[in-house]
């Protein structure tokens, strides 16, 4: 399995939501962190194209909670 360079890896996470907005330099980051970091944002990602955005689904009513 081919890993990412630390480069590649600074590139990505800066192009990241949460990257853009870090306040703290990607060299004082634990690289295990931008790993774990770059695995939420990949998962939110996922999560965000698998779900159906339309039709609404009715079942969810918010009037009934």
């Amino acid at each position: 399995m081919e890993e990412w360079s630390t480069e590649k890896k600074r590139t990505i996470w800066q192009s990241t939501e949460t990257g853009m907005q870090s306040d703290v330099p990607f060299e004082l980051i634990a690289i295990d962190s931008i790993d774990m970091e770059l695995e939420g944002e990949l998962m939110y990602h996922l999560i965000d194209a698998l779900s159906p955005h339309e039709p609404r689904d009715d079942r969810y009513d918010d009037d009934e909670y």
